[in-house]
């Protein structure tokens, strides 16, 4: 590590980072200079980084490009594009930006640009200062805890309070990085899967529909999308409008109005840390509304905390195992279920105990 720089807080400092310069911010006045690659060691410091140009560029050090390729799986990013259409900067954060993710749009009123959101930014005030302040907010308002948590109340009160925020559906206390580390590590098992289910599961030219159960805002729209049909329903109205918004053109439905929606056959069920939010009794609903949309073959993709022996009343979580899963899907899909893939995740690299697990079924009816 590099004496001259002294040790960072974790997750406390906003990394900027343009062609001639990369500087660490502590707070908006102070900011310390990376130019060597040592300094990178302190990359846990940081909870935000500011691209001014891609980061592959060429015009970038090669070891300021192999940290971002490091940092970027999980740190989020305000991209700060040129006007130009062809923008490197812009095409990359259109291709890699993700709801935690921000652009920062050279003219005013600009529309996001795919999935990204816009970073709103009073005029005249600081570049930096901003990305602090968009931050800040992140975590400003604390959601409180329902005495008694009932799932359609929990949800919609949560889609109200966070809106396009990824707190309405992950961490709802927690800091935007923390919330990218969880969906990074969800979409590296997830997206495999979703592969393999789209190749194995495609009858024709045309590829296999999916069905999203409990998608929240759609956060993982995008990124099903080139290898499916995709759709997604949510028991929160409020998260519905909010995934129509954040997907125009994808299908979302509320679950109330699932049973009578125009959709196709469904090929693949995909739940996303939905099933362990729901007791005995709703999982079953659940599964069985699932199941009547589904053909007679059909790819269950379950992403759950499957190893939860008892209630988690602070985390809305409810006894589920594999065992106990498998019962309920065969009570409620019949047929034959034949496992394909199963894989343990830890959220955080210093877990001991693992709880989620990602699980991959067929079913034959």
């Amino acid at each position: 590590m590099n004496a001259m720089i002294p040790p960072l807080k974790p997750r406390s400092g906003v990394l900027e980072v343009t062609p001639g310069r990369v500087r660490v911010f502590t707070d908006p006045e102070t900011a310390l200079d990376w130019t060597r690659p040592e300094d990178f060691a302190q990359g846990d410091a940081v909870q935000a980084i500011v691209l001014h140009a891609a980061p592959d560029a060429p015009e970038l050090p090669r070891h300021v490009r192999a940290a971002l390729a490091g940092l970027l799986g999980h740190v989020p990013f305000f991209a700060v594009p040129s006007g130009a259409p062809d923008c490197p900067l812009r095409r990359w954060a259109e291709a890699h930006g993700s709801i935690f993710d921000r652009l920062v749009a050279p003219e005013p009123g600009e529309a996001p640009a795919g999935s990204l959101l816009r970073l709103e930014r009073p005029a005249g005030t600081d570049l930096i200062e901003a990305v602090f302040e968009d931050l800040a907010q992140e975590t400003a308002q604390a959601y409180e805890q329902e005495a008694e948590y009932s799932p359609a109340e929990h949800w919609e009160a949560r889609a109200q309070q966070f809106g396009t925020s990824a707190r309405s559906v992950c961490y709802a206390n927690a800091p935007r990085i923390i919330n990218k580390m969880m969906h990074e590590t969800q979409m590296e098992a997830l997206m495999p899967a979703i592969r393999r289910a789209a190749s194995d599961m495609r009858r024709g030219s045309r590829p296999p529909a999916l069905l999203e159960y409990g998608c929240g805002i759609g956060r993982l729209a995008r990124y099903c999308r080139p290898h499916v049909r995709y759709h997604g329903a949510d028991i929160s109205r409020g998260m519905v409008e909010t995934a129509r918004t954040l997907n125009p053109g994808v299908r979302f439905f509320t679950t109330r109005s699932l049973p009578a929606a125009d959709l196709p056959e469904i090929d693949i069920v995909m739940t996303v840390t939905v099933l362990h939010h729901n007791d005995r009794a709703e999982r079953l609903k659940i599964l069985k509304t699932a199941a009547a949309r589904a053909g007679a073959r059909v790819r269950l993709v379950l992403l759950e905390d499957l190893l939860v022996p008892v209630q988690i009343k602070s985390h809305n979580m409810y006894p589920l195992s594999v065992e106990r899963l498998l019962d309920e899907i065969a009570m409620t899909f019949g047929g034959t279920c034949t496992q394909t893939g199963f894989r343990l995740l830890a959220y955080k690299p210093n877990d001991l105990v693992v709880r989620a697990a990602l699980m991959e079924l067929d079913v034959w009816r």
